[in-house]
Order: C-alpha cells, then sequence, then structure tokens
C-alpha cells in the first residue's frame, strides 16, 4: 500500500532542506542530536501497525541541516531489527521522478512504482536503510534515480555498520 504520508513527508523534508540552507552550530555526526539542527523538521503524530515504541519501527522526528558544504540529518525513531526499512529520498538538481517508475532496484524498491510525490518534488537519489538478520548488522543501499522509468543506478551496496 503506498502512503500518501509518506510522499508528502519526504517532499515537505526535501523543500525544508533546500530553504534550510543557512549558518548554524558546528554539528558533530555520533549519533547525538545537536542543538545546532534547531527545530524538527517532522514530528510523527499519527500511530504506526509496525510495533512503534521500543524494539518497533517508527519515525519519532526529523531534522536536517545544510551548512552549504555538507547535509546533516538526524533522524529519530526505530527501524525493527526484521530487516524493516526506511528509505529517504532526495531531490537536489532537475529532473528525477515525480512518480516513482522502478524498472530494477534494490531490496523490494521496485514495490514503490507509481508513489507519487507533491508536484514541486522529482527524486534523483535515494537511501534504503535497513538491519536485521543474525549477525544483527545494518545495511544501506544509496542509488540514482534515472529519468521517468528509467533503472536505478547503485551508487553503493551493502555497506556493514557495526
Amino acid at each position: 500500500m503506498k502512503s500518501p504520508r509518506l510522499a508528502t513527508l519526504c517532499a515537505a523534508l526535501g523543500l525544508a532542506l533546500f530553504l534550510n540552507h543557512q549558518s548554524h552550530a558546528q554539528i558533530t555526526v555520533d549519533g547525538t542530536r545537536d542543538a545546532g539542527y534547531g527545530s524538527a523538521l517532522a514530528v510523527q503524530t499519527c500511530g504506526t501497525g509496525f510495533g512503534a515504541g521500543a524494539g518497533g519501527s517508527s519515525l519519532a522526528n526529523a531534522y536536517a541541516i545544510n551548512d552549504g558544504t555538507n547535509l546533516y540529518l538526524f533522524i529519530g525513531g526505530n527501524i525493527e531489527g526484521n530487516f524493516n526499512k526506511l528509505l529517504i529520498f532526495f531531490d537536489s538538481k532537475s529532473g528525477g521522478q515525480g512518480t516513482l517508475n522502478f524498472t530494477s532496484g534494490p531490496d523490494f524498491t521496485t514495490n514503490l512504482t507509481n508513489m507519487k510525490f507533491d508536484s514541486s518534488f522529482e527524486a534523483d537519489y535515494f537511501i534504503v536503510f535497513r538491519w536485521g538478520g543474525s549477525s544483527g548488522n545494518a545495511y544501506a543501499d544509496i542509488a540514482t534515480l534515472g529519468a521517468s522509468g528509467a533503472a536505478v543506478t547503485p551508487s553503493a551496496k551493502y555497506r556493514d555498520w557495526e
């Protein structure tokens, strides 16, 4: 089932990232949200059917800052250790896909074909995060979205973090 809330959240986050290009305090990438992120760009206000809370999967909040050179994201919440996924789409240049049309892609992303973003959002890149299995490793796929109807070109695949 495609979620219009997800598409709206992605579009809103993308627009906020674009507009949030300003100077802020130094950000340290260490798994802790720094005060320099400012206020949350998104906060989950509705329940989830994926085991919210400890051990479940839910997005609690999202913060972002663009210092002109780097984009810093802090996403609070949980991803259940059963290979549930968090996908983040980026609109950073002209073109891209406003309606997803995957002809290939990592980890079941082809199931998202026909998901529509807001009219001003055309995704150019995306990241799929997940973790699970007996090893407990986390994985990420980073991919470039081609023109509408084009295949996904993997930029990086299955990076293990421990």
